[in-house]
């Protein structure tokens, strides 16, 4: 962990607060989703199912948004990424509200698919590469979230619902539903 003194706490709604100093007062917590109101709010009306947070910097942050058509039914102005499928959220300075940015895919084909998406993991060596656990496999970009490609080598097609990055020994744990747990050398 890159720094214990801040948390982060995610909502079934889609709401994200910080807090620093180990969240022990009320006034150390803040929502970090919002510019303004929370009629605001900059991400999808679906559950935060994982947050990651960068190991070098506690700043950097992705979200995992669950649930398959996660989008912006109903506000399309709110729309950020171009193929209207929105998984992952990345901001690469969490005490900027407005930096937040979609990174499921800028490009159809090289986007994450429109599955339930649970899990995700961070490389600690590289602050560009992550791992996306989803309904069908595990997906990895190399370039922050442009670009993913299905990452399985082995893993059956299944609902992967749990992702550990081991900085030791360089391996990905994959956890299954129903099909085990998976291990892959990065």
């Amino acid at each position: 962990m890159s720094d214990p003194s801040i948390l982060y706490l995610g909502t079934e709604f889609g709401a994200l607060y910080r807090a620093v100093n180990g969240g022990r007062n009320a006034a150390d917590w803040q929502r970090i989703d919002t510019p303004g109101s929370p009629a605001d709010a900059l991400f999808p009306f679906s559950r935060i199912q994982a947050i990651r947070v960068n190991p070098r910097n506690a700043n950097d942050v992705w979200l995992v948004f669950g649930g398959s058509g996660v989008s912006f039914t109903g506000r399309p102005e709110m729309i950020l990424n171009p193929t209207g499928i929105s998984h992952l959220f990345r901001n690469r300075d969490a005490t900027n509200i407005s930096g937040w940015e979609d990174v499921s895919g800028s490009l159809a084909a090289l986007s994450l698919p429109d599955v339930p998406t649970s899990a995700a993991a961070l490389d600690d060596m590289d602050s560009e590469v992550a791992y996306a656990g989803t309904d069908v496999g595990v997906f990895r970009t190399a370039d922050g979230g442009d670009t993913w490609t299905a990452f399985q080598d082995g893993l059956p097609r299944s609902p992967v619902v749990e992702l550990r990055f081991n900085r030791r020994f360089r391996r990905l744990f994959a956890g299954t539903m129903g099909r085990g747990v998976y291990i892959r050398d990065v």
